[in-house]
């Protein structure tokens, strides 16, 4: 017979108080919703103090039985009272019910863990079994979960489809749910076969891969490009938010690709080439549909790339577009025309507006992508180089001619606010020239000429355009170009101390002629055929006067006279009609007409021997002072052809009238502003310096990468590596360089 001190006995009565008084009124209230049963302290330290009484008597496994009796009573609850109601229900009425049975379920837990609380203290760790916790959360996901997750997940997928058809759902009832999933999956609950979270997961990609599907197939069979990217950006906007609403687990990437694939990739080739596709929204300058097309790609790399050569091959369009109208012919060689074409066609403003346009594009388009920035510098350098290799005129010279055009007085009339900001926008321009040499090299040419005969419209301009250079370039590349302006100061102030000087002495003080003189540094300036001509004895004296000045103040430095770019305000009176003018003319001008001061008249060749010009000097200058509109000179005897015989009687037009007081006459263009050949030899110079120096550094190189390397250092141009190669023989019969004994296409360096 057992006695109430029976182990058995006493687990049995201490179970069924805690059935009776704790679990099943822990039920009732679950069931009821009754919030105003609740336990007392008292209440739980009676439970609590039952478990711990029964866990410590000494009878084999009662720690064991009593965690059993625990997953069992939970286990129970579930299976007649929470899963049986919850099979019964769907869609929205089961994400209700369910989030319901979790909250209930989450008290149930709290508090049976609290009466059981000494058996986590001890038995549990000592066993390394499942947490009571855990172990009620494992029991919902068993009893609950497995069986209804399939349902569960539809009633979820549906609303999910119901929100993309444009349905307002419940939002707040997804997420609670979607955290009942997120909870089950967490890593204490792992080693259960089911992942909640995953088959949710695979369930909701499945869904977006077919819903996105028929939508793609819809839209391609009767939407246009622009109105595709507007309704798939709407999507995707759509689906990020659905991610930050309730889908907050980890699947945005993974949904975004799939919506991505099915709404944007599958197709693009399609999307692309129709009709309304890319060519039409770059013809048409639809900003904001490019730049919903690279937005909406921008995270598949690859798939920017038939994007990237639509943009390459439209720019390269445009531009030769443009190009093609402008005549680069040989008979624009000549710049006066050159220039008269540059003004009636607008090429260059045209260049600047489309460099502007596709900077913008790739800037608020593409979002300053490196790769788009890339493609489109190389569409301009692919028109803008197209005529380098053959005898047409080159863009480079082109270029040059036009900024002189821009900083000449007179010329092309831009707002003074934005001289600096255009001037930029010509050196942008210039970043895609491959022979910048050559722009260099006719830029400096006119700004010699602008600085000497002061055509130029500001020093500060011409500062600015020099510095834009030097950005671009660098400092090696614009060395000359900064020495010619500031030899023009310190010229400036030479000219001072000269007139100092002359007020000083009596002997020059006699000489009414004004005479200024601008002291030029030979590397760089550019060079000016010079003939040893016949100086008119006044003007003569004024010069032998400077020279004794700056000789005996600089003895180190020699002088050398360049008349081709002086220029002189002469007086002339005519008896005859009797009026005054004054003449501004080239030096070479002034010391023809002042040689009809002690003649009336000149054969042309005593002016040629007089003058110690060439035919073609002494032809142009004398036409110079003919022409149509200011015929200071004329032929007296009967001439035939346009070109000069040596016994030409020259005689000055006594009947010459203007209606200018100041009358200026052209100065001849005596030689070319760009002179191939020098180019060429400072090509050549370069090359072999850049060879020199990387094979003095690396000692030994095969020939590939001497040619990259070549390449890479030269900026100003970049030669053929056929002409690489010629030099490299130079160098090496010149014992610069050697090849290798064992392998040929190995050089050594010398020292």
């Amino acid at each position: 017979m057992a006695t109430l001190s029976d182990p058995v006995v006493m687990i049995n009565q201490g179970w069924e108080k805690i059935r009776v008084n704790a679990i099943q009124k822990l039920e009732n209230y679950l069931n009821t919703g009754n919030s105003q049963i609740m336990f007392t302290k008292k209440e739980y330290m009676e439970y609590y103090t039952i478990v711990f009484n029964l866990s410590t008597l000494k009878q084999e496994n009662i720690q064991q039985q009593l965690y059993q009796k625990y997953t069992d009573s939970i286990n129970l609850y579930l299976s007649q009272n929470v899963l049986q109601e919850l099979q019964k229900l769907h869609n929205d009425e089961l994400l209700e019910a369910l989030n319901t049975r979790w909250i209930n379920h989450e008290i149930m837990v709290k508090w049976m863990q609290r009466f059981f609380q000494y058996l986590d203290r001890f038995y549990v760790q000592i066993n390394s079994i499942t947490p009571l916790r855990d172990q009620g959360f494992k029991i919902f996901k068993g009893v609950i979960f497995q069986p209804l997750i399939s349902q569960i997940t539809d009633a979820i997928l549906e609303n999910i489809r119901r929100e993309r058809e444009g349905e307002l759902v419940d939002v707040d009832l997804l997420k609670k749910t979607i955290e009942i999933y997120q909870f089950l999956s967490n890593e204490k609950l792992s080693q259960e076969t089911l992942n909640c979270q995953k088959y949710l997961e695979d369930k909701i990609l499945q869904q977006t891969q077919q819903f996105y599907q028929m939508q793609s197939q819809n839209l391609l069979s009767k939407a246009s490009l622009s109105e595709i990217l507007h309704i798939t950006n709407k999507y995707y906007q759509e689906e990020i938010q659905r991610c930050e609403n309730y889908l907050i687990f980890d699947i945005k990437d993974k949904l975004l690709k799939e919506f991505q694939q099915e709404m944007l990739l599958n197709h693009q080739q399609g999307l692309l080439e129709r009709e309304s596709g890319i060519k039409y929204l770059l013809q048409q300058d639809k900003f904001e549909d490019l730049g919903l097309l690279y937005q909406l790609y921008q995270n598949h790399p690859a798939s920017l790339n038939p994007i990237a050569n639509a943009f390459k091959d439209h720019i390269y369009q445009q531009g030769e577009n443009l190009v093609e109208k402008f005549d680069f012919s040989e008979d624009v060689k000549d710049h006066n025309k050159m220039k008269e074409l540059l003004k009636s066609t607008q090429l260059v403003e045209n260049l600047v507006s489309l460099l502007d346009k596709y900077l913008y594009m790739v800037k608020n388009c593409f979002q300053q992508n490196a790769f788009f920035e890339r493609t489109r510098h190389s569409s301009f350098e692919a028109f803008m180089n197209k005529n380098r290799d053959t005898n047409r005129v080159n863009m480079s010279e082109v270029l040059a001619v036009y900024t002189d055009i821009i900083l000449r007085k007179g010329g092309i009339k831009i707002e003074e606010a934005k001289h600096e900001e255009y001037l930029e926008k010509i050196v942008k321009l210039f970043t895609h020239l491959i022979d910048k040499d050559i722009f260099i090299e006719v830029f400096r040419s006119y700004l010699a000429k602008r600085l000497l005969i002061e055509k130029s419209q500001s020093i500060d301009l011409e500062r600015s355009m020099i510095s834009f250079v030097k950005l671009s370039c660098g400092p090696q590349f614009t060395k000359k170009l900064e020495g010619m302006l500031t030899d023009l100061s310190l010229a400036a102030d030479e000219q001072k101390k000269f007139e100092i000087h002359c007020s000083s002495s009596s002997q020059l003080q006699q000489n009414n002629i004004s005479f200024g003189i601008t002291i030029l540094t030979t590397s760089y300036w550019p060079t000016y055929k010079s003939f040893d001509i016949q100086i008119p004895r006044e003007i003569d004296s004024c010069m032998k006067n400077f020279t004794q000045y700056y000789t005996s103040k600089h003895n180190h430095r020699q002088l050398q006279w360049c008349y081709s770019l002086g220029s002189s305000t002469l007086g002339a009176n005519f008896q005859r009609t009797g009026k005054q003018y004054d003449f501004v003319v080239g030096t070479y001008q002034l010391c023809i007409l002042m040689l009809f001061n002690y003649s009336q008249e000149l054969r042309y060749r005593d002016i040629k021997q007089a003058m110690k010009f060439d035919d073609e000097t002494c032809a142009k200058n004398l036409k110079s002072l003919m022409t149509a509109k200011c015929k200071l000179l004329e032929i007296r005897n009967e001439k035939s052809g346009g070109n000069f015989n040596e016994d030409d009687v020259i005689a000055v037009n006594e009947l010459f009238t203007s209606q200018l007081k100041r009358v200026v006459f052209p100065t001849p263009v005596l030689e070319e502003v760009f002179k191939k050949e020098i180019v060429q030899e400072d090509r050549s110079i370069a090359i072999e310096a850049s060879i020199v120096r990387i094979m003095k550094s690396r000692k030994k190189l095969d020939h590939v990468n001497l040619v990259k390397e070549v390449l890479q250092t030269l900026q100003l141009f970049k030669p053929s590596p056929q002409v690489i190669k010629e030099k490299i023989e130079q160098l090496i019969e010149r014992e610069y360089l050697e090849r290798d004994p064992d392998d040929k296409s190995i050089y050594k360096y010398l020292a």
